[in-house]
């Protein structure tokens, strides 16, 4: 089991390691929530059938923080691993987190061009892989399709998108 380092609720570090999933009340790790833009749509990924949580929902790419590592870090390794895929720095843009009942989220946008022949999917973590638009991506929310746990993570990429890059993207 992998370890995490743990927070309080304004990201005071508590100098304090567990297992990731025996965070207590007051405590937090930290997760990342990577959402991948190419040109116009969203890259998104179905959960696996075996996965215990909102199996075959669909989501963005991330997962937990291991000790010792940055939010960055994390970025880079779970697109790594759950794609296949190596970022650069310069295509990682950092867009604000949010605190949930057990972590605080940092969400994160990728903007790169992607090829589905070019993927590697983590077969035990993802059944499937698209690209969608926004507008594709909310018909999915409201239909029930999406994990209901990421909402405040894609709202807070959309007003990114909306206010930072002026709606390009719609």
């Amino acid at each position: 089991m992998e370890k995490v380092d743990v927070y309080n609720k304004r990201r005071e570090t508590l100098n304090n390691l567990k297992e990731r999933g025996k965070i207590k009340e007051g405590e937090y790790s930290i997760s990342v929530h990577v959402w991948i833009l190419d040109g116009k749509n969203v890259w998104i990924q179905k959960r696996s059938a075996n996965k215990k949580i909102f199996p075959n929902l669909w989501e963005q790419s991330g997962g937990g923080v291991i000790s010792g590592e940055t939010s960055l870090d994390a970025v880079k390794r779970e697109i790594q691993e759950e794609l296949g895929i190596s970022l650069e720095n310069n295509e990682i843009t950092y867009i604000g987190s949010y605190t949930r009942v057990k972590d605080i989220v940092d969400v994160w946008m990728v903007q790169k061009t992607m090829s589905y022949e070019k993927i590697k999917m983590q077969q035990d973590e993802i059944a499937n892989i698209k690209s969608v638009t926004f507008k594709e991506f909310e018909k999915m929310i409201k239909n029930g399709e999406v994990v209901p746990t990421i909402n405040p993570s894609y709202f807070l990429l959309k007003n990114y998108c909306e206010v930072y890059m002026r709606g390009k993207l719609f």
